[in-house]
């Protein structure tokens, strides 16, 4: 089991930055940095989202210029996962982790 309070607090400040308008690929590389070595578990996900509905995810690929994958478009509702979002939420975790490679 790894740090989850690390990433609790990593998804509150990235997105409280992007929501105030300062959260830059030079900031964001830096809160990243600032996990580099640490067992970081995204056990901690508190579900936040931007005002633009974006998660820390996407936040994190959309800052660093990585490639979004695209989103479908119907949601899943709370009692069925439809395979569409399963890929989805699977090739956005791949390209969020290239930019937090450092993180254990």
């Amino acid at each position: 089991m790894g740090n989850n309070q690390a990433f609790t607090d990593f998804e509150f400040f990235t997105i409280a930055c992007y929501n105030a308008g300062v959260l830059d690929k030079k900031l964001l590389k830096k809160f990243i940095a600032h996990y580099d070595g640490v067992n970081i578990d995204s056990g901690g996900r508190a579900g936040l989202v931007t005002r633009d509905g974006l998660e820390i995810e996407e936040v994190v690929v959309k800052v660093v210029g990585g490639t979004l994958p695209k989103k479908p478009t119907k949601r899943p509702s709370r009692s069925q996962e439809l395979p569409e979002w399963e890929e989805y939420r699977e090739a956005l975790w791949d390209e969020f982790s290239k930019h937090t490679s450092g993180w254990r």
